[in-house]
């Protein structure tokens, strides 16, 4: 297995990421030797669904080894830690899995660098959003991982994230951002934090 690293984002909790390149075939031989109930798995038809599937439980057992728990996912599709009261938030992108864990709700998306990702901005920002952007591939990708991390955090039905969640400031010099939810009458205030390695971009929420 490819390495592993990780990190404490703040007091009891941990983020992961691990770029793999196994086949499903390696993968399936590790996941075997471990805990989880692989019924679910080999319902699973997408190549590329059945190495995030692996993908995301060997880099649960690395984080946490002594805890057999495993992942089910809520009604709204958000997961959720059996055997455990953690919270945890999991993204894929191209051959990269990042999983964060931790005592309260949290939420991380991780996007590879997409040059044509200006294309897509008008889906998912206002104009007020609009108006923050200084470096342009940079913060388009801030933004958009921004929102998915909130829209994970929340995760307790449909929202959108251009109608419900906004991003009111990016603060360069600590690489965090201030955004915020509102979801009919419920309104929640985020603080989150963004790296760049790899090609990749990582956004990740913090406890307010």
């Amino acid at each position: 297995m490819a390495l592993v690293h990780s990190f404490s984002p703040q007091k009891n909790s941990i983020i992961g990421y691990w770029k793999f390149e196994e086949s499903v075939d390696d993968l399936i031989a590790r996941v075997e030797d471990l805990h989880f109930n692989l019924e679910k798995f080999y319902l699973i038809n997408s190549t590329n669904r059945k190495i995030e599937w692996l993908s995301t439980r060997l880099l649960l057992h690395e984080l946490l080894p002594e805890n057999n728990c495993d992942i089910y996912y809520s009604e709204f599709g958000k997961p959720h830690l059996s055997s455990t009261n953690k919270h945890i938030s999991i993204s894929h992108s191209k051959g990269m899995c990042a999983m964060y864990i931790g005592d309260q709700s949290n939420g991380v998306d991780l996007q590879i660098l997409n040059n044509n990702i200006e294309s897509i901005a008008h889906k998912y920002l206002d104009n007020s959003e609009l108006k923050l952007i200084q470096s342009q591939l940079e913060d388009y990708h801030i933004l958009w991982c921004t929102k998915e991390a909130v829209f994970k955090a929340y995760g307790r039905k449909k929202i959108f994230l251009k109608k419900n969640i906004f991003v009111q400031s990016i603060n360069k010099t600590e690489n965090k951002v201030v955004a915020q939810l509102i979801d009919e009458n419920y309104t929640q205030n985020y603080l989150l934090k963004y790296l760049y390695f790899e090609n990749y971009y990582l956004v990740y929420t913090l406890n307010v």
